[in-house]
């Protein structure tokens, strides 16, 4: 498990003695871009250029990274209007992780008016392509019953489902919350869900 996830859980479990009955979400955009490394960049100016040229030239990890640049104020100014132009551009381009980062913004009111609806709407898309932050995000969600969103305890354990399956600690936690709230009926149906969206949704990004 990643240091931020063992560090999350010690402060979900030690702020409260039972987990809150409205479940987080993953909030942080910075962890998407679609290269990573763990050492700290004294170069970002320089990054932002050159993201930015790549950008405005319709290259789609440029615009997802661009956008996330924004987002976060690395080698620039933090902009939320200019990371969802950019997140739009890649999204649009089917980026999974720009998909996430918009219903991020939208989950947050951040850069624009908060859209519950329309943040689920874009996990919705990330989440059908096996990104499972954005599966752990929808579940919780339909789980929240928030923003215009009907509670549905089947579709929230289905989708957690899918998140534990990739190795997320908070969607098997939360899983067995919500398999809690489930009828034997329910339970059922929810499995079978999983099963299906595993099936549709997740095993053929995995092979």
């Amino acid at each position: 498990m990643e240091i931020r996830a063992q560090y999350n859980l010690g402060v979900l479990f030690s702020s409260d003695t039972e987990l809150p009955n409205k479940y987080p979400k993953m909030e942080n955009g910075e962890i998407y871009f679609e290269i990573t490394s763990e050492k700290p960049s004294s170069n970002e100016e320089k990054a932002f250029k050159w993201y930015k040229m790549a950008a405005e030239q319709g290259h789609v990890s440029a615009e997802l990274n661009l956008g996330v640049m924004y987002h976060q104020g690395l080698g620039v100014k933090q902009d939320y209007v200019e990371a969802i132009k950019w997140y739009k551009k890649a999204a649009d381009n089917s980026n999974t992780k720009a998909q996430l980062n918009l219903g991020i913004l939208y989950d947050t009111g951040k850069g624009v008016e908060k859209n519950v609806v329309k943040a689920a709407e874009f996990y919705e898309k990330a989440a059908k392509k096996g990104l499972r932050d954005a599966q752990y995000n929808l579940g919780i969600i339909y789980y929240n019953g928030e923003g215009g969103i009907k509670h549905d305890y089947v579709k929230s354990y289905a989708w957690l489902a899918l998140a534990e399956e990739q190795g997320s600690e908070l969607a098997a936690i939360f899983k067995e919350r919500v398999d809690r709230k489930l009828e034997e009926k329910q339970k059922i149906k929810a499995r079978k869900l999983a099963v299906l969206y595993y099936r549709e949704h997740l095993k053929p990004f995995l092979n």
